[in-house]
């Protein structure tokens, strides 16, 4: 931000220029993770068993959690029968570590799919085999159990049929006789991984408000990292009401105005989340329109319609 606010004060561009080195440093870079496994398989490929150990590096300020969330992608990702997962974050006087895409998990498998490699060659089962044998499906578990005992699940995992689909389009076993095979000095290899991330949450509020000047007013919370989806995910509400997105004035940012409960702007959910509590209040502002429209026009509310900024139904009509 200083080249904006360096522009402001001599109103003129200003370019900034740093070494890579610098921009590191005052960026933030991702937090290391290193990690030690051990794994029991059956003669079928099954993982029956997985140790997981992984140290994190965290550098001097907040918390990284890395290494503590690794094994809750690889207990998805893997299906262990048993398993069992240690992490801990060491601090360190180095640049400051910051979360970046899939935080935990693409570390924790880049441990692991080492792992799984050399266990499909000393069984002597296939590589993409082996990774389906273990694959995910359906509403597959996830991490821990819970104070009550009971483990999280996934809502959907098609990790097998995306295997499937990868193994023909690739065309897995054609370029597998290949593999290892000398032309002069180079050899030329294929292999496979497999990855996952978590996205997504529930629970959270939707607000807006449809005022006698005819325009709907959206109060966000959302939090804005810079891919618009603090107006985007409103276009769900307008969308379901009829209502011309040129009609709809999103509020965000004024801590003045009511802010709906709104999830975090990180670990892939924003999307996901408020576009659900999008629907979700839009969803009750139509049957509170068509309440409205049935006690002013008369008739049942199940009878009206909701489209084209307006309620109506047969001859009854209001905006």
């Amino acid at each position: 931000m200083i080249p904006a606010l360096l522009a402001k004060k001599t109103n003129a561009p200003v370019m900034m220029r740093i070494t890579r080195e610098e921009e590191q440093y005052i960026g933030g870079i991702r937090p290391a993770v290193h990690g030690r496994v051990k794994a029991g398989f059956a003669k079928d490929g099954r993982l029956l068993a997985l140790d997981l150990f992984l140290v994190g590096e965290n550098s001097a300020y907040e918390a990284q959690a890395d290494a503590n969330s690794g094994g809750r992608f690889v207990s998805l990702l893997y299906q262990p029968q048993a398993m069992r997962s240690r992490g801990i974050t060491v601090l360190t006087n180095t640049p400051p570590r910051r979360a970046q895409s899939q935080p935990g998990g693409l570390q924790a498998i880049m441990v692991v799919e080492p792992v799984m490699a050399k266990a499909a060659r000393q069984l002597g089962i296939d590589q993409v085999a082996l990774r389906r044998i273990n694959a995910p499906e359906g509403k597959a578990k996830i991490g821990p159990a819970d104070a009550k005992g009971e483990r999280a699940y996934a809502t959907s995992a098609f990790l097998k049929e995306a295997l499937d689909r990868g193994k023909e389009a690739f065309r897995w076993d054609e370029r597998k006789a290949r593999s290892g095979k000398r032309n002069g000095s180079t050899v030329r290899g294929v292999g496979v991984a497999v990855s996952t991330f978590v996205a997504g949450s529930t629970g959270f509020d939707g607000l807006f408000v449809i005022k006698p000047d005819g325009r709907m007013y959206v109060q966000s919370g959302v939090g804005n990292l810079g891919t618009e989806s603090v107006f985007d995910v409103h276009r769900v509400a307008a969308d379901l009401l009829g209502m011309p997105w040129d009609k709809v004035t999103v509020s965000w940012g004024d801590t003045s105005q009511p802010l709906p409960w709104t999830c975090v702007s990180g670990g892939s959910q924003t999307t996901h989340a408020m576009t659900r509590a999008a629907h979700a209040a839009a969803s009750d502002a139509i049957a509170k329109a068509k309440e409205i429209a049935a006690k002013a026009l008369g008739g049942s509310p199940e009878s009206y319609q909701v489209a084209g900024e307006r309620v109506f139904s047969g001859g009854r009509s209001m905006t």
